[in-house]
């Protein structure tokens, strides 16, 4: 507050002070606001000069005091009230009350104490001293008076109902004193530069002090030292002990309440609950959160409330006393509780919870809970790890699961056949138990022993396999055929994992699980597919595709619809994995700094993908780019020479967003190429096998020729064009019988291809091709010259005017006709042609040789230059030049594309 004025006297009263100052009496209202600061607010201001030698403030009124009389004014400095007394007045104080009632107690000079209220005019005397009063103070419940007189004697009174009073006891160098506004039975005074605190009967605590008391709540002294207040914190330890050792719980707890430590609350609550003071402990263990404690004292109610029910109070007296002990670690008495109470399954589960196991023993009387002791102590003593300890326990308590179970877990094989051993046929659990251990830690005679001793088959079974001793697993599954799948199965699984695909596939079929082996396969194409394995993953689909004509045992026989999807699925899987197979190199070139490959392989193949991925309505397969393909033949025609070419995949890789990186290179390539002829070299040119006409760079989708549509037959090594003609049979003619027509026919002797590259004849057969054509506006009309046809039979000498090939005759039908009809029309041959064919000339690709059992059509083709060597694969039906296909089985992988070996075929046979 800040008054700006000399302070005369200042007066406070709960939520009021008044303040006197020279010429004025301010008064203002008290609040304290959430962080416990104390604000003032001036409510009253009376201008008077009023003299006093004492002020006090009550709820609505001033109290001033000049010697002999008390005055009264409201706040507005109206006199309301004046009381005029028989000596001087030496001690005021307001000692609270109603609002306007408030109850003044008055010490004068003479020794007379008087209570006196602001709403009435008559004194009420409490007592009556020889000496003038120097202070004085009321108890909380006004029952009790406190004075000090002006010999420093300090007089407590007790004052009765009827205004009389009893000297209670007196002290001596007293000059202050002050009641404690929570405890009615407690004071403190000070005097002599010393603190007294008087607690009811008991003697005094005293400590040092400076000043005089003016005030005392709970634990805490308001003292008055050289115009400064002090707050003291004290302690009342010292009267919590006496009380309890007087058994005096009550008020020790009355005296705990004003603050103690937590230590001090304990203390209280053990010793109440050791008399049986249940509250009084209950709540000290409540005030400390001692949750097991205050469990405890639930329990102890419970057991009283259920002993009283029958009447047996002794008995639970000491039981009660027992636990209580027990809490206390005084286990040998509470033990002899337990027992004195007939209670011995709690001196004996105390004992076990406490692992005191020698004295629980002791303390145990019957044979059963002996065992059961022991199964405790087995159990703890696996809990502390002492397993050796634990197991010994378990056997001598006959457990012996438990104790295979602990000497399994650490290993003890050697003690664990011991105990094997001692098991009898009727133990057969606990004997497979140990042999479960005995394969967990490789101790292999002891497992088999435990097997044979029960004769446990699949057992044996599973340990051989564990330990991949196969041999000797098949040898029970020749006497025991029953248990085939759980050898079978893990067989196949090894064999999957050490790269035996085939064997495995096998292995599972005989397990009887054919989709397991599907499945295998199908996992390990998309696995090599994410890992960028392109060859692999042909390989894999080629598996997929041999698996198409599989039906599995018990399973219906597919329909015509169901066989056509098949079929379908067939050629998907094939075409997928010559796919993956061509993208292997482009991968390998785009990816890696050197490869092995030669550039036109390289080439070949990316025009193949190119050419099979031209259709843009269907996805390529997983992970193949088409701007990977685009890009490598870029590079490889600018290497080349292929100007024309590698302009237009340029510009193909226009239509593609590209990282920075590769869209400058890409541009500056496109300029460069600009700056060429727009020519091809002829020596990279395509010419069709099958009409002899001069194809583009780039191949018609499908990889087709662009004029007849005849689909290119390439070796799946350097995947160059092959000179093979595609025919089919005519309809009187069956699969079977035109093989036995190719296989036994001598044919007629073939020309040198050289004859039909020769340049004379071609501007011969060019003429032909002149005059017999004639075009219009609207269609192609195609004249047929017997004379045309014979000359140009006679320039490839594949013939004479008496003997001629029919199947040559054909062909240059077509190369006379010039373009077709949009659609691709195979030539078909009936018997009189077959019949001409020489055998090593005509090839048969069965599409049931790689998928057994699939109803696909045979596919025929002929062989247009017998010098140049062809193969076909047994394994995938797929074409190789002889030399490539040579040199790839050489290096002892068999077909580069199914792995196909000849010598594994030659060896099923034999067998």
């Amino acid at each position: 507050m800040q008054c700006k004025d000399y302070v005369k006297k200042v007066a406070m009263f709960k939520d009021r002070a008044a303040v006197q100052l020279s010429d004025k009496i301010i008064v203002y209202d008290i609040t304290v606001d959430d962080q416990n600061t104390m604000h003032y607010k001036e409510k009253e201001r009376i201008r008077k000069k009023l003299d006093c030698s004492l002020l006090c403030v009550t709820a609505s009124n001033l109290i001033l005091c000049q010697d002999k009389r008390l005055t009264l004014y409201d706040f507005f400095g109206n006199k309301q009230r004046e009381w005029a007394m028989d000596s001087a007045i030496r001690y005021i104080k307001v000692v609270g009350g109603l609002a306007d009632r408030e109850a003044l107690l008055v010490g004068l000079r003479n020794g007379l104490i008087a209570k006196i209220f602001v709403d009435n005019a008559f004194p009420t005397t409490l007592v009556k001293l020889n000496v003038p009063v120097r202070c004085l103070d009321l108890s909380a419940t006004r029952s009790k008076l406190a004075v000090v007189d002006e010999n420093n004697a300090l007089q407590v009174y007790s004052l009765g109902a009827n205004g009389t009073s009893e000297l209670l006891f007196q002290e001596a160098h007293a000059t202050a004193v002050a009641w404690n506004n929570d405890y009615e039975d407690m004071l403190c005074y000070s005097g002599g530069g010393l603190l007294s605190i008087k607690t009811g009967d008991l003697p005094p605590f005293q400590q040092k002090l400076q000043g005089f008391v003016v005030g005392f709540k709970g634990n805490k002294i308001f003292t008055l030292h050289s115009a400064t207040m002090h707050t003291i914190d004290v302690p009342h330890s010292h009267a919590l002990y006496r009380y309890v050792e007087r058994k005096d719980f009550a008020n020790a707890y009355k005296i705990a309440c004003l603050g103690l430590t937590d230590e001090d609350w304990r203390m209280l609550g053990m010793h109440a609950l050791s008399a049986l003071q249940l509250d009084i402990a209950r709540k000290a263990f409540i005030r400390i959160k001692e949750v097991k404690l205050v469990e405890l004292l639930n329990r102890i109610e419970l057991e009283r409330r259920v002993a009283l029910g029958s009447g047996d109070k002794k008995d639970i007296t000491s039981i009660v006393l027992g636990d209580i002990l027990a809490y206390q670690g005084k286990y040998s008495e509470a033990a002899k509780c337990f027992i004195r109470s007939n209670q011995e399954d709690k001196a004996v589960t105390m004992y076990c919870d406490l692992k005191m196991w020698d004295e629980a023993r002791n303390s145990c009387s019957n044979k059963e809970h002996l065992a059961e002791l022991m199964h405790q102590q087995a159990q703890w003593a696996e809990t502390m790890g002492d397993y050796r300890e634990a197991a010994q326990l378990a056997i001598s308590a006959n457990d012996f699961p438990k104790a295979i179970r602990l000497l399994g877990d650490q290993g003890e094989v050697d003690k664990l056949i011991e105990v094997c051993r001692t098991l009898t046929k009727a133990d057969s659990e606990a004997i497979s138990q140990c042999a479960v251990y005995f394969r967990k830690y490789k101790a292999m005679s002891y497992a088999v022993e435990a097997y044979e001793r029960i004769g446990d088959i699949k057992g044996l079974l599973l340990l051989y396999v564990e330990q991949g001793m196969w041999r000797e697993a098949f040898l029970i599954i020749e006497r025991h055929p029953q248990f085939a799948p759980e050898v079978y199965v893990p067989w196949a699984i090894w064999l999957a994992t050490h790269d035996r695909f085939d064997e495995a596939q096998e292995a599972f079929k005989k397990a009887g699980r054919p989709r397991e082996a599907l499945r295998i396969t199908e996992q390990l194409a998309g696995n090599s597919i994410v890992c960028r394995k392109f060859n692999s993953s042909a390989y894999y689909y080629l598996k997929l595709a041999s698996e198409c004509g599989s039906i599995q045992a018990g399973e219906k026989a597919p329909t015509a619809d169901e066989w056509g999807k098949r079929i379908s699925r067939y050629y998907e899987y094939v075409r997928t994995a010559d796919l993956y197979h061509a993208y292997h190199l482009v991968h390998k070139y785009m990816t890696q700094p050197f490869t092995s490959s030669e550039t036109l392989t390289i080439f070949n193949a990316s025009k193949f993908l190119l050419a099979m991925l031209s259709d843009k309505a269907t996805n390529p397969p997983q992970n193949i780019s088409r701007v990977d393909v685009l890009l490598a033949l870029g590079r490889l025609t600018s290497a080349m020479e292929l100007n024309r070419m590698a302009r237009t995949i340029y510009e193909r890789l226009q239509q593609y967003v590209l990282p920075v990186a590769v869209q400058e290179q890409l541009d500056i390539a496109s300029l460069a190429i600009r700056g060429r002829p727009y020519v091809d070299k002829e020596d990279y040119l395509n010419t069709c096998f099958r009409c002899s006409q001069a194809l583009p760079s780039l191949m018609a989708p499908g990889d087709r020729c662009t004029n007849c549509f005849h689909p290119f037959v390439r070796s799946f090594v350097s995947f160059e064009p092959l000179p093979l003609v595609e025919f089919i049979l005519s309809q009187d003619l069956t699969d079977e019988k035109a093989e036995q027509l190719i296989l036994s026919g001598a044919g007629r002797k073939p020309r040198a291809v050289k004859e039909w590259k020769d340049l004379q004849q071609a501007n011969a057969l060019k003429n032909a091709r002149a005059q017999g054509v004639v075009g219009s506006g609207a269609a192609d009309v195609i004249t047929f010259n017997d004379n045309l046809v014979d000359i140009a039979l006679s320039a490839q000498g594949a013939g004479d005017a008496d003997h001629r090939d029919p199947f040559a005759r054909q062909l240059v039908q077509i190369e006379l006709n010039g373009r077709s009809s949009g659609q691709y029309v195979p030539l078909v041959c009936d018997t009189d042609m077959l019949s001409q064919f020489r055998s090593d000339e005509i090839f048969i690709v069965k599409g049931n040789k790689l998928a057994k059992g699939l109803p696909s059509e045979n596919k025929y083709y002929r062989l247009m230059v017998t010098s140049i060597g062809v193969t076909l694969c047994e394994g995938c039906q797929h074409f190789f030049h002889d030399e490539e296909f040579e040199f790839e089985t050489m290096k002892g992988n068999g077909c580069p594309l199914c792995r196909f070996k000849r010598e594994d075929t030659l060896a099923e046979d034999k067998n």
